[in-house]
């Protein structure tokens, strides 16, 4: 890795010098360096199966995340819904707040007493 950011720092530096050579216009060529230089030290997101962040993205759902909608669920709970949410994924809706809490209440419905005492 200390290669890389060797590579890294010249490369930002010569960004550095063309944006104090050239002032404002060279913004272009100083962005274009500084993102060079990011792209060599920043860290690659493997995804597995042959798909890393050179081919393609992940939306990262987490236990916290339900947690914000149902607080009573514990993480093995909260570690289910996501998982019935990624199986029980539509491509045209994907995965949202509304959807999670949808799933959350499916698997693990709120009890009327509790209801009741809300209102």
């Amino acid at each position: 890795m200390a290669k890389e950011v060797k590579e890294a720092i010249e490369i930002v530096e010569n960004a550095l010098m063309f944006y104090a050579e050239e002032g404002i216009s060279s913004d272009k060529k100083a962005l274009k360096e500084l993102n060079n230089a990011w792209n060599i030290v920043k860290e690659k997101k493997n995804y597995g199966y042959g798909y890393d962040d050179s081919n393609s993205v992940a939306i990262i759902w987490e236990i916290e995340d339900v947690k914000n909608i149902r607080p009573d669920l514990n993480d093995d709970e909260c570690l289910e819904v996501l998982n019935f949410a990624d199986r029980k994924h539509d491509a045209e809706l994907g995965i949202s707040w509304d959807t999670l809490e949808y799933h959350a209440d499916y698997l693990y419905p709120k009890q009327k007493e509790k209801l009741c005492q809300k209102k």
